[in-house]
C-alpha cells in the first residue's frame, strides 16, 4: 500500500485536499472503483472508474465543484491511462 497526498478539489466529496489516500496496489480496478490513475506518466490522481467497452474509458470526478468533468478515453489513448491502485481509504493530517 501507498499514501499519496490529495491536492486538489476534484474528489472532494470523497477525500478532502491535504488529505492522504490510501492506495492498495494493483494494476485493475472495477468499475465503478475510486482508483489512483496516471495518464501520460504525469501525476496521479484519483477518479471514479470505469470501462464501458473494449474501446472506452471513463475517469469521473466526485466534485462539489461544477468546474470538474469525466475525462473520456477512446481507442488508442486508452493506452495512456495506468492505473496505479484502488483507493482503500483516507487519512487526515488535520486536528479538528
Amino acid at each position: 500500500m501507498i499514501g499519496l497526498q490529495v491536492d486538489g478539489e476534484s474528489m472532494n466529496k470523497v477525500v478532502k485536499n491535504g488529505d492522504y489516500a490510501i492506495i492498495k496496489m494493483q494494476p485493475e480496478v472495477e468499475n465503478g472503483q475510486i482508483a489512483a490513475v496516471m495518464i501520460e506518466n504525469e501525476d496521479a490522481m484519483l477518479k471514479r472508474f470505469y470501462r464501458l467497452d473494449d474501446e472506452t474509458v471513463v475517469l469521473k470526478p466526485e466534485s462539489a465543484e461544477e468546474y470538474y468533468q469525466p475525462i473520456t478515453f477512446m481507442g488508442n489513448d486508452i493506452n495512456k491511462i495506468k492505473i496505479i491502485g484502488k483507493f482503500i481509504g483516507y487519512v487526515s493530517p488535520y486536528i479538528d
